[in-house]
């Protein structure tokens, strides 16, 4: 797939805010808000005029985020939890140091929902996952979308994360991702397909 000018754009304000560029990152964040978000919101409040037709009305959205913004924003929510879900995720990554609560984590996560926004349904939400070592739940739910049961997990670096290198390189003499040992396969709960599965399913025949 092409990299399309939103994706670099995001990917830049990402870069800025790990290097501690916060005026850059957010100046490539705004850049994104004032494109994407609309600058007003039209909503019913549920009053009737003389012939009973709905009141609609419109409110401001000011698409202008700053750090004090972001700062407020990131307060307001907790971390995600399986039966409490949010937007913000404690992040994991092994290869930069991002304190939680630190204006670098909450640019990270503010540029993280912009990008499930904005990627919504395209499969890049995994990369994600993968960077900041997120940690992720299956869950049972309801009709009314409530919590039943944590059915299984996935934390960082998790073998069922692996993606098998195609066999076209493997063929030009790239040594495969190792498979998982039977016992390894037998601890892995279900995961609709497993992933496992298909990674590895064609070396197993």
């Amino acid at each position: 797939m092409a990299l399309k000018a939103e994706e670099a754009l995001l990917n830049r304000a990402e870069a800025y805010a790990l290097l501690g560029e916060n005026d850059k990152a957010l100046a490539d964040i705004n850049v994104w808000t004032k494109t994407f978000v609309a600058d007003k919101v039209k909503y019913n409040t549920y009053k009737y005029d003389d012939n009973w037709n709905y009141i609609y009305a419109e409110q401001k959205i000011d698409r202008e985020l700053t750090l004090a913004s972001i700062r407020k924003w990131a307060e307001k929510y907790d971390y995600y939890l399986p039966e409490r879900p949010l937007p913000r995720k404690h992040l994991h990554p092994d290869w930069v140091d991002l304190p939680e609560g630190s204006d670098k984590e909450n640019l990270v996560q503010c540029i993280l929902l912009l990008r499930r926004l904005e990627f919504l349904h395209e499969g890049m939400r995994w990369f994600d996952i993968k960077r900041y070592g997120m940690k992720i739940y299956r869950r049972e739910i309801n009709t009314s979308m409530n919590s039943l049961t944590l059915t299984d997990s996935m934390s960082y670096r998790d073998p069922r994360q692996a993606i098998q290198l195609p066999f076209e390189v493997q063929g030009a003499g790239l040594k495969p991702n190792p498979q998982p040992s039977a016992t390894e396969k037998a601890s892995f709960n279900a995961w609709g397909a497993r992933p496992w599965e298909f990674v590895f399913k064609r070396n197993d025949k």
